[in-house]
């Protein structure tokens, strides 16, 4: 039974090296030592809504974040993930209530069986409209910074959410009409600031505004006097909308994805025949997990966590003495070591 996830194949596409460091050295693959704050942050988000969606008070959930450092870059992440928070109850979670019945699902792991290939996912929320018969809509949710009309656009064409719609058919019998990705906007850093509608403001005369007013001087939202719920209500609810854009609709296509998983499980009985031999052969290695040299550090965006592994031949000889340690697998069948009889059950 070749066994894989959503990530992991996502990782493979971009590169093949990424995913042998992440996956495949010494064994189980990889991660550094220090996570990057943008890891840590998404997480947390997703924790937040989540709570939310089970019907936890918002209030509540505010009071479990922790509180930050006292430092401005703390401060700011700290403020946008609360405002986001209360833009999503006030005004994203009571639409949601009115056009479905329930949250069927939150957060549950599934897996899609395709021949002998197993795929792990887990999809952040599965709605039930207010339809006779009802019907599951399924969502998940993705920071973003910068979500325009090509972000929108390009998620009906993103083979992990036809994954997760499969999964979600076979694993719990139910078709969804649709899916679809709500982003979380980020905003931008500018100035050594991160720049959003939750996290800035302009104030003159003790007036605040959201919007650059000539001669106002800038002011951190965390010191708005009457407090961060009252400030997204102050925006409105026309700004908290923008802050979630969603994508267009997605449909499963199977006739895709069969053909996709076709492929991919050609790729896993590979990578399983290789990768042994792969740990001291760096010829076979070189050719069996390409590297893309496009996605080392790109013009635009994060460069590779693996950057060191591959143009360092110190750190890629002994990665674990050089600020990585051994992945531990976060899906439960990976973890529990449970076989095929096990994952039908």
């Amino acid at each position: 039974m070749e066994q894989t996830d959503r990530s992991a194949i996502e990782t493979d596409w971009v590169c093949g090296m990424k995913y042998w460091w992440n996956r495949c050295e010494g064994g189980q693959g990889i991660v550094p030592a220090e996570e990057a704050d943008y890891f840590s942050e998404g997480r947390d988000v997703h924790a937040d809504l989540a709570a939310l969606l089970r019907g936890t008070a918002l209030d509540a959930v505010l009071d479990a974040i922790p509180a930050p450092a006292n430092t401005t870059s703390a401060l700011e992440v700290w403020t946008r993930r609360r405002g986001w928070l209360i833009a999503f109850a006030r005004y994203m979670l009571p639409a949601w209530q009115a056009h479905y019945n329930s949250v069927m699902a939150v957060e549950q792991e599934l897996f899609y069986r395709h021949g002998d290939l197993v795929i792990a996912c887990q999809p952040d929320a599965l709605l039930l409209t207010r339809t006779t018969p009802p019907r599951v809509v399924y969502r998940e949710f993705k920071t973003v910074s910068g979500g325009g009309l090509g972000w929108i656009l390009s998620w009906p064409y993103a083979i992990q959410m036809h994954i997760g719609l499969a999964a979600v058919h076979q694993g719990l019998g139910h078709l969804p009409a649709w899916g679809n990705v709500i982003g979380l906007e980020k905003g931008q850093q500018r100035e050594g600031k991160l720049m959003h509608p939750y996290t800035w403001a302009w104030v003159k005369h003790g007036v605040w505004s959201a919007r650059y007013m000539k001669g106002w001087d800038r002011a951190p939202v965390w010191d708005y006097p009457e407090g961060l719920i009252a400030w997204v209500e102050k925006l409105g609810e026309a700004t908290a909308l923008r802050l979630f854009p969603a994508s267009a609709p997605i449909i499963l296509n199977q006739r895709l994805l069969d053909t996709m998983l076709d492929r991919r499980a050609i790729r896993e009985r590979e990578i399983r025949a290789v990768k042994d031999q792969c740990q001291t052969d760096l010829a076979l290695r070189s050719r069996y997990f390409e590297q893309r040299f496009s996605q080392c550090r790109p013009a635009r965006g994060r460069e590779c966590p693996y950057l060191s592994c591959c143009f360092n031949e110190t750190v890629g000889g002994a990665p674990t003495a050089h600020g990585y340690v051994v992945r531990t697998p976060h899906h439960s069948a990976w973890t529990e070591g449970e076989d095929d009889r096990d994952l039908e059950t």
